[in-house]
Formats: structure tokens, sequence, C-alpha cells
């Protein structure tokens, strides 16, 4: 961007001419001009894997795992090419069944909830569709315990010969959430296994200093995908208009770290330090540009993340806000009313601590988190009833917002403003991957093709 478009955005939050200011903000992807021969090409030469044709024969049983119904363009096209693939190796469309995962998302972005047709499918290109019920005892086998969680998968996807999973999701989304192995794991699992994956330790790495090679929670997902049998991910990142930007296949821890390094060198923006006082975070980017109090949460811990966040622990971060009235949505209603069981982050971390968490739940956890390593402004309309004090420090004006900052800082600090803050994610320095999807063996363990 130019000087002046800097000076022009800068100059709209009235920040003190003192500080000294950067801005960071991703460029726009672009989509794929022709999704189905990026599909097949894919499929054709997957990461780590053989391809699907050299996998099963004319009397292999197959289930595809879907995390949505697919009702988009973008997955009847991926599930059109896995089936082409599968018609090529010889295997009748009637031996293969499309096991429909239940909900999943990743609760520190933005995302809306699929749109429900007006009849929900009972075959593709002559595959059967099921829907997975999690609260159906009856359809789970029991897969043994993985760190304490008792996992228990559809036995539909336990019995079968070849397991796939398929999967389209947001770029800036963790595909622990939401990648091959979660649509599995999480997405195949019982009431059970779902409530135990919610329950804060799963949620307690993100909120240190400490870099782990895994995080539980994607040592756990890729077990028991292995457990349950996964030998094959088709996957893509969606841009915020649900365009396909980039698809892999292959083995499935392979394809969700190779999507993920990928979705990084688009959201990942470089900045010229390894921290800074204060973080302005402009709520917007991804599926959401209201500028509500709970945007802007979600905005706070995708930028104030210990461990990857360059905000400096007692620095402070900003949060401009249009309005507060956020409630219609069950999330942004279930954080409000958790925030207000107490104004103390201390309290309410400890109160919430091992508990199998809500969405809107996980938002509060973390936001109470965040509050207590560094000093949040919401900079905008006041509320009326000047709600969760103990957690956000409200200011009028960006004006009001300079001279707090200058209080718990310095008179001159070092400030960063991220645009699109939402799905931006400021970056200093060499990022290092646990796995390099494209040149390691380990990315492909042994259990998997």
């Amino acid at each position: 961007m130019s000087s002046e478009g800097q000076r022009t955005f800068i100059s709209s939050y009235s920040l003190p001419a003192e500080w000294q200011i950067e801005q960071a903000e991703m460029p726009s992807p672009i989509p794929l001009t022709a999704l189905k021969a990026d599909v097949a090409h894919c499929l054709r030469h997957p990461i780590a894997a053989l391809p699907l044709t050299e996998l099963c024969s004319a009397t292999t049983t197959v289930v595809v795992a879907c995390d949505q119904p697919p009702s988009d363009a973008v997955r009847q096209t991926m599930l059109g090419g896995v089936l082409a693939q599968l018609k090529e190796a010889g295997v009748d469309p009637r031996r293969v069944t499309v096991l429909i995962a239940s909900a999943m998302r990743d609760p520190t972005i933005p995302w809306d909830r699929p749109a429900q047709g007006t009849a929900p499918l009972n075959t593709f290109n002559g595959a059967q569709m099921v829907q997975h019920d999690p609260s159906d005892r009856r359809t789970l086998d029991e897969l043994g315990n993985i760190e304490g969680v008792p996992l228990a998968i559809h036995y539909i996807a336990a019995e079968a010969d070849l397991l796939i999973a398929l999967f389209a999701a947001p770029l800036e989304a963790d595909l622990n959430y939401v990648g091959g192995c979660a649509a599995v794991t999480y997405g195949l699992a019982g009431l059970d296994t779902q409530r135990e994956l919610r329950t804060t330790r799963f949620y307690d790495d993100q909120v240190t200093d400490q870099r782990v090679h895994r995080s539980l929670r994607q040592s756990v997902m890729q077990e028991g995908a292995k457990r349950a049998g996964l030998m094959f991910a088709l996957g893509a990142l969606l841009d915020a208009h649900g365009r396909a930007i980039a698809v892999r296949a292959g083995a499935p821890a392979a394809v969700d770290d190779a999507l993920s390094l990928l979705a990084l060198g688009w959201y990942g923006a470089a900045v010229d330090a390894p921290s800074y006082d204060v973080l302005v975070a402009q709520p917007e980017g991804g599926k959401v540009r209201s500028g509500s109090l709970f945007d802007a949460s979600l905005a706070a811990i995708r930028q104030g993340l210990p461990g990857r966040s360059v905000l400096a622990p007692g620095g402070v971060l900003v949060l401009p806000v249009h309005h507060h009235d956020d409630d219609q949505t069950a999330a942004a209603h279930t954080f409000h009313e958790t925030l207000s069981w107490t104004n103390s982050p201390d309290a309410l971390v400890q109160r919430l601590q091992g508990s199998s968490l809500r969405e809107g739940e996980v938002q509060a956890y973390l936001i109470s988190h965040l509050a207590q390593r560094y000093r949040i402004i919401i900079a905008g309309p006041q509320p009326r009833d000047h709600r969760h004090r103990g957690y956000f420090i409200y200011a009028p004006s960006m004006r009001e917002t300079g001279e707090l900052a200058e209080n718990f800082v310095s008179k001159q600090p070092r400030a960063l403003v991220v645009r699109r803050a939402l799905t931006t994610l400021p970056i200093y320095g060499q990022v290092r991957f646990a796995l390099n999807p494209l040149h390691t063996e380990r990315a492909a363990p042994e259990r998997w093709n």
C-alpha cells in the first residue's frame, strides 16, 4: 500500500502523531479458476500417499467423511472428483457411502453456519448419503481412549475398507478444528467424545507462552483418525465468498499441514518488530463485518493468543467497535452471559477450568486469559450498562484511547494497526511448523498408506 494510503488509514483512527505507527494487512487471495481440473490433478498426485486408484478395487467398501452436506459448488466438485477416481478403480457407486459429519467449527473465527437446503440429499452420483447423529449411541463403535478422551466413531466409518475425509475450510481456520482428521475424530464422534474435546484443557496450550511440538488437540485428532482407519484426505481452503483458493490431497496429516502452510502464506502479514506496545485490531475480515463487541472479541483472540501474538505482555490491545447490539446469535448471547457471571477474569477462568465449553463460553474463556495478559480498550460507542468492566476498558474515541494507552505503556509507544484483524495475522521472522508437509516422511505416519 502506498504511503498516502497508510496515512489516510492511520489518520482515520486519530492516533497521536508522536507514536511509532506501522500497519499490517493481508492481500486478497485469488480463487481457483479451474477447480475440477485442480482436484483431479491433486487426486492423481497426492502428498505422501498412493493415489485412490491404487488404494481400492471393485470389492472395496468406501466411506467418504464429508465435513458438511455437499450443497455448495466446491464440495460438489471435490466429491465428484473422488467418485470419478473410485469409479476408475472399478468401485461401484453403490459401494460408496458419503457420511456427513456433525457440525464442526473453529470457535476463534467468525463462520456462518451452512445454509439448509429445501430437502436433504439421499444420494450423490449414485453414492448413498448418511447424516451422522452424535446422540445415537447405536451407531457408534468404541475405539478406546486417547489422552483421557473416550473415542467412539460411527460404525460405518470404522468398518469401511477405505475411509476418506473431504473438507473445505475458511482460509483463516485452524485445521485442528475443521481439517481432515477433525472431520473423523470430532465430526463422526459421539456426544461423549465431542464433549471431552471441548473441555478447557484443549484450549489451554493456546493461552500460554510455551511452544509445543504438537498441541493436545492436534495429537488427539490425528490419533483418533488413525484408529478409525482414515487413509486419505481431500481438502480445500475457501475465501470469504466461499470460493476455493487452494486444494490438496493425500495422507490426512500431510494435507492438513500443507494447507495450513499455504494459508499462512496468505493471511500472514510480515511486520518489522518482534513485539509492539499497542496493537489496534480492526474487527473486520472473513465472514463478519458488523463491528460488534463480539466480533471485536474474536479479533482480540486472533491477535492476542500468546503463542503467535506480536503484542508484548502488558501491552494495550485496542478494539474499535461500531455498536454493542450483538446478542442476536446464540454464541454472542452465551459470550455476554458468561462474562456477566463475574467481573474478575481470574475468577471466570477458575470457574470454567475443566468444564466442557459451549460456543460462546470458549470465547469468554479465551478473552479472560487475554484480559489477564493485556489491557483491552474498546474504542467507540459506550454500552448503556457499562458491562464487562473487569475485562475491557471503554473509551468513546481514539483520542481518549491514545491517552489511556500512554498511561499503561509509554508516551511514544510502538504501535501496529492491523486491518481485517479477523483474518490477518502479523508475523515477525520465520514461523516454524512442527512438520514440513512437503519434505518430511513424518507427515505420513506408518499406519497411513
